[in-house]
């Protein structure tokens, strides 16, 4: 409620507080008083003008915590939140820096970066442990290191993923300290190069590599079990051997959107051993053939 006369003063006259939209306008609030309001419901940040987000007294926030487009800052510095209950969603389109989210945590649920956000390097989250699901939907991301990431719950969105149109710039995820991962492991970037799973030696869901500029899936040598495994059109791709250690309780499918493209460099008989020793199953894309047939249908449009 604004504190009269000032339009710029607020103060919370209630508790506890459910959910909280803050958005003054670019002359900001001079005042902000919300009391001991440690724990809402849901934040979303808009036009916060010149309002001092250290005024903020929110450390747990129990469903989602929305920066929007036209947020202004260039940061959140200030910003104390150690928890998200729900998802954390990044749109600001002047946000080009993480400062100020050094105390959180955990993010029970998707933590999402979309367009148009203005940040290009994700490297901002010191102190992050757990987080539900990665998103990236945003063109202009290149590199993602989430340095103290132990920990991918899975949500309704998976695990992690990202969603490029085949036109993405990210290059790189790094997560040197993940012990464990479910809802598997999407990529769709043309740009991609480098992955860095850590010490991770399970993934419960699939890994799925559709377009990348990957040379090898060397990032998998310590995972030992997963559910699929589905490769597409990852024409830089030359090898296999990642995949040594690879336990598959599903299916292997190294194949192509666009016949003939698929992973034309990498050598047959790699992707008929890995089908053998990782215990797969062949993914059957042309129809029910008979068993002697199926390597050949595992590696679809390979084998004519």
């Amino acid at each position: 409620t604004p504190i009269p006369p000032a339009t710029n003063k607020y103060r919370l006259q209630s508790s506890p507080l459910t959910f909280f939209s803050l958005d003054p306008g670019s002359s900001g609030f001079a005042t902000l008083e919300l009391g001991n309001a440690t724990e809402i419901g849901a934040l979303d940040i808009v036009d916060v003008g010149d309002t001092d987000l250290s005024n903020l007294p929110f450390s747990i926030i129990d469903h989602d915590l929305i920066v929007e487009a036209n947020f202004p800052g260039h940061d959140l510095q200030g910003f104390g939140v150690t928890r998200v209950k729900g998802r954390a969603e990044f749109d600001g389109s002047n946000l080009d820096s993480f400062a100020g989210l050094d105390n959180l945590v955990e993010v029970d649920d998707e933590l999402s970066f979309r367009s148009p956000l203005a940040a290009t390097n994700i490297d901002g989250f010191p102190s992050l442990t757990t987080i539900g699901s990665l998103v990236i939907e945003s063109d202009d991301i290149a590199r993602v290191t989430l340095p103290a990431l132990t920990t991918v719950l899975g949500s309704s969105s998976g695990g992690v993923s990202i969603d490029d149109d085949f036109d993405n710039a990210l290059v790189s995820f790094s997560f040197p300290s993940l012990t464990s991962l479910t809802g598997g492991i999407n990529i769709a970037s043309s740009a991609f190069t480098m992955l860095d799973l850590g010490p991770l030696t399970d993934i419960d869901g699939d890994i799925f590599i559709d377009h990348s500029a990957l040379t090898n899936v060397d990032a998998f040598c310590n995972i030992q079990n997963v559910n699929n495994v589905q490769l597409r059109d990852n024409t830089a791709l030359t090898n296999l051997g990642g995949f040594a250690n690879l336990s598959i309780t599903g299916e292997l499918d190294v194949t192509s959107a666009f016949d003939p493209v698929g992973q034309p460099n990498v050598p047959t008989c790699q992707i008929k051993q890995l089908l053998t020793k990782s215990g797969a199953t062949a993914e059957l894309p042309c129809g029910e053939p008979p068993a002697s047939r199926q390597t050949e249908c595992a590696i679809g449009g390979w084998l004519q």
